[in-house]
């Protein structure tokens, strides 16, 4: 019900889709461990969030198969099935981090009129020869 709520309301230009830890103690299975998080342990989310920082959509990451809406992966079914409340071909921009990001993805999302802005994992990369980190460096 909060959340068919949150969808009801007009959506920011500039959205990203990230994940949340909701801290707890309780001693249940559906609880995550993060350790690079603030807090550690606790339900893990994934939501879709304006620039100002509401939260339009949010599911509860309870591991593969949490949301099942292409071959693509479970990072990109997230960012697919929170983005379904994304006005189509109205410029709107959506962000996201390498633990959801593929290109086969953004070509997805940018066949729907959704524009994405993403880091990307060399080995994401189908085809596509990187140099390595230490030439970069260099």
């Amino acid at each position: 019900m909060i959340r068919d709520n949150f969808m009801k309301i007009c959506p920011e230009e500039h959205q990203a889709v990230d994940e949340q830890i909701v801290p707890t103690k309780q001693r249940i299975l559906l609880k995550q461990y993060n350790p690079k998080k603030l807090h550690k342990w606790g339900y893990k989310f994934i939501s879709r969030a304006g620039e100002s920082g509401f939260v339009y959509n949010f599911e509860m990451y309870m591991g593969k198969g949490s949301v099942d809406v292409s071959d693509l992966g479970v990072g990109a079914d997230f960012v697919l099935w929170l983005a379904r409340g994304i006005p189509k071909h109205k410029n709107y921009k959506l962000f996201f981090d390498n633990w959801f990001s593929l290109l086969d993805l953004a070509q997805t999302l940018s066949d729907q009129g959704i524009l994405t802005l993403a880091t990307l994992r060399a080995n994401r990369l189908k085809g596509c020869a990187l140099e390595s980190n230490s030439k970069l460096k260099a």
